[in-house]
């Protein structure tokens, strides 16, 4: 929260390895280390003080079954850990054409966000 105050996803996966064996391979299928890094477990640990400090933007189709999943999962935990969230959901699929229509609002909403904090008022350094 100090470099980075602010993350868009889109229709992404917040534990890792959940996308099958393949996607566990580069934690070399270690359950800890799996959880090590795993977005969904590290931000239900996180301090609430810096959890509250924290902007997410979570572009994806509730429907969209394995992405749809992990996105709805992913934003209860930001939501009970009093993450500042805004979940933009669509009806496009998880893949390019979510992110060429979804882009320029996702970043321009963090920007919103890191304006309305005072990140870009005089003086004003650091991450919201």
């Amino acid at each position: 929260p100090d470099v980075f105050g602010g993350a868009v996803s889109f229709s992404g996966y917040f534990t890792a390895g959940a996308a099958g064996v393949v996607s566990s391979l580069p934690f070399g299928r270690n359950a800890a280390a799996l959880a090590a890094y795993s977005p969904q477990t590290l931000a239900a640990s996180e301090a609430a003080a810096d959890a509250s400090r924290l902007f997410f933007v979570l572009v994806a189709n509730p429907a969209q079954g394995f992405y749809g999943t992990q996105t709805t999962s992913f934003l209860q935990v930001l939501e009970q850990q009093h993450y500042q969230v805004e979940d933009v959901l669509t009806a496009l699929p998880h893949g390019w054409t979510e992110v060429r229509a979804y882009f320029g609002a996702a970043v321009t909403d963090v920007a919103r966000h890191w304006a309305a904090s005072g990140l870009f008022s005089s003086g004003g350094a650091g991450a919201p």
